[in-house]
Order: structure tokens, then sequence, then C-alpha cells
């Protein structure tokens, strides 16, 4: 019966490499969360600057006018802090994906010299059975 010596560590480096794919995965939602948030303020920046343009024809309502300024560069400073945090989950996100991949390579080693091992573990039992087919057709 064939017994890989380094089976736990095995399950360890595959266990760490599920931890590493959920780590990937939240930081995936995390990133995605980050986006939508800045297209949905570019979107409200956009309708906010039609806005300005209607309050700007005809009657100028100037407190208004004023409010929409403020909200506008409100929503500009906004969108630059919104940039800057895709930027860091982007960040975190490429760092997940390199310790996954790092874990993914320790355990494919440790699949290949299970492998290998076997193979080895094969090639004794053949010779093995090899041997004693020998020995019974010496025998009689």
């Amino acid at each position: 019966m064939f017994k890989f010596r380094l089976a736990s560590i095995m399950r360890l480096k595959e266990y760490k490499e599920q931890l590493c794919r959920d780590e990937v995965a939240k930081c995936l939602q995390l990133y995605n969360l980050e986006v939508h948030r800045e297209i949905a303020l570019k979107e409200q920046l956009i309708h906010l600057e039609k806005e300005i343009e209607q309050c700007q024809e005809g009657e100028i309502d100037v407190p208004v006018l004023m409010r929409q300024q403020s909200y506008r560069s409100f929503i500009k400073t906004s969108i630059i802090e919104q940039k800057q945090l895709v930027a860091f989950r982007q960040n975190q996100l490429d760092l997940a994906k390199q310790k996954m991949i790092e874990a993914m390579k320790d355990k494919k080693v440790l699949q290949k010299l299970r492998e290998k091992k076997y193979q080895e573990f094969l090639y004794e039992q053949d010779k093995k059975e090899q041997a004693l087919q020998d020995e019974l057709a010496n025998r009689k």
C-alpha cells in the first residue's frame, strides 16, 4: 500500500491555497464594489452638471447655483478619493493573487513529488511481483 510521507504537508498546502483563493475572491468583491461606487459618483457628477446648466438658463437663482457648485466640488473630491481607494483595492487584489500563485506552486511541487514517489512505488511493486513470479517458475 502506497503512503506518501508528506501527505499532511500536502493537505496543509492545499488548505493554504484554498485560503488564498478565498482571499482573492474577497479582494475582488471589494475591488468591484469600489469601482461601482466610482462609476456612481461619476454619473452623479454628470447629472449635477446638467442641472447646473439648466439653472444657468433663464433666471439665475444664486443661492441654488452656489449650493450646486459646492456640491460639485464635493463630488469631484469624492471621485479623487474613490480613485485612490480603487487603486488601493487593486493593489490588495494583486498581492492576494501573488500569494495564491505562490501557494499553487507550493502545492504543485508536492503533487509532482507525490506522483514521482507513486511511480517509484509502482516500479518497486512490479519488481517484487516479477521476482515472486520468477521464484514460483523456478520452483516448478
